[in-house]
């Protein structure tokens, strides 16, 4: 988004049952901030926030729509996903106000007939003309201005630093600063390969200028020598001794034609060094700009180290507040956890009185056994004595007929 936003006002969304209103002005100066962190605990709203900012523009919540934990939750969620279920609105908003004062202002949908839930685009309340570049930049506006927590963990695990340096100059770079640093950076580059081929070309004609004063030398040698020549043999040039003299003329085309080689050679080299001459003030300019370079190298590696010194804060912070979350997880927990120690402790208490109990069970189990047994043998006794009294009883009655019978 190419305007700077001065306010947001969320109304029944998600965690926010009342309006609460945002603004990004700087307490003191009053100006738009150009970069605003929220930082809170958990359970603040700091994800609906984003949520809220993110359905506006684009009509949806990726993270809803991504995860299959979260996106079966919300399909078999009933009525109202995006309104707050606890306000008495009647649809949840989401206000955005530019740094023009221009408004976009979207309304949740409200829940009828067999509509499931109201995990929709919403409805557009108002929306400024100038606003309208909104919808252009659907598609990348949660990328390119906001950066959620799961968002900063993502950045910070797996991007690398370029990647990173990337992203951060299409959030934040509106004046172009990076490709002017990378301008300046392959100018350096440039530069710097100049330097090192002139210093290459000077080196090397620092060795060919050696060797011309050796020539020079022996120039002036030879020179000498005919000075010599001729103040010796001067006096018989005009004599017969013709052969000697055709041999000095040999020696003179032979050394004039020598030194007309050398004198081109010589100039060529000159003009070689004119050139390196002219161009030296360049290559100074260049050093300069060299020097003005490393400088805010210098300046961009405190940054980048600066850079990830937040970036480590920023995992000690999350790990932090991870463990005191579970802290404080274990301190809620901590009174049901001595209910249960209460209860346990209780069930032990029983289960020693049902120990106890089941042996006196046994005592009286075996002890009843001990009297059955008993019994059963003082029944068996008397089936005895039973079928001995039917005996003798049969035998009385027989006895008795037999007497009736001797009787009558």
């Amino acid at each position: 988004m190419s305007k700077k936003i001065k306010e947001i006002d969320i109304t029944a969304f998600r965690a926010y049952k009342d309006a609460q209103k945002f603004d990004f002005l700087h307490k003191n100066s009053g100006d738009i901030a150009d970069l605003v962190a929220i930082y809170a605990p958990n359970g603040y709203g700091k994800t609906s926030f984003f949520d809220a900012i993110e359905w506006a523009v684009t009509g949806t919540i990726e993270r809803l729509n991504n995860g299959r934990p979260i996106k079966e939750e919300v399909k078999n969620e009933e009525g109202y996903i995006l309104k707050n279920r606890d306000s008495s609105e009647d649809h949840g908003n989401v206000t955005i106000i530019s740094e023009q004062n221009k408004v976009f202002s979207v309304n949740t949908k409200k829940k009828r007939g067999k509509m499931k839930s109201d995990f929709k685009p919403g409805d557009v309340l108002k929306i400024s003309p100038e606003l309208d570049t909104i919808y252009a930049e659907k598609e990348s506006f949660c990328t390119t201005n906001l950066l959620a927590h799961d968002k900063i963990t993502g950045f910070l695990q797996n991007y690398t630093a370029q990647d990173k340096t990337n992203e951060l100059q299409v959030m934040w770079d509106e004046n172009n600063y990076s490709k002017i640093l990378n301008d300046i950076t392959e100018l350096y580059n440039e530069l710097e390969k100049k330097r090192k081929q002139f210093a290459l070309e000077l080196s090397s004609e620092e060795k060919e200028l050696k060797k011309y004063k050796f020539e020079n030398e022996k120039n002036d040698k030879v020179f000498k020598l005919i000075e010599n020549y001729k103040i010796k043999y001067d006096n018989d040039f005009m004599n017969d001794k013709s052969s000697d003299i055709e041999e000095m003329l040999n020696l003179f085309n032979q050394l004039h034609e020598e030194s007309q080689k050398e004198r081109e050679k010589k100039e060529k080299e000159c003009n070689d060094i004119d050139i390196l001459i002219k161009d030296y003030p360049v290559f100074e300019e260049s050093q300069k700009k060299k020097c003005l370079l490393q400088e805010s190298k210098v300046e961009f590696d405190k940054a980048i180290e600066t850079w990830n010194k937040i970036e480590q804060i920023k995992k000690l912070q999350e790990k932090t507040t991870k463990e005191i979350e579970q802290t404080r997880y274990v301190l809620s927990n901590l009174k049901e956890f001595y209910s249960y120690k209460d209860q346990l402790n209780q069930n032990i208490t029983e289960l020693n009185a049902v120990e106890h109990n089941k042996i006196n069970c046994q005592k009286q189990k075996i002890s009843t056994v001990e009297k059955i047994n008993e019994l059963e043998e003082k029944w068996k006794h008397g089936n005895s004595e039973l079928e001995r009294l039917d005996i003798r009883e049969e035998q009385l009655k027989k006895d008795y007929y037999e007497y009736n019978s001797n009787k009558g």
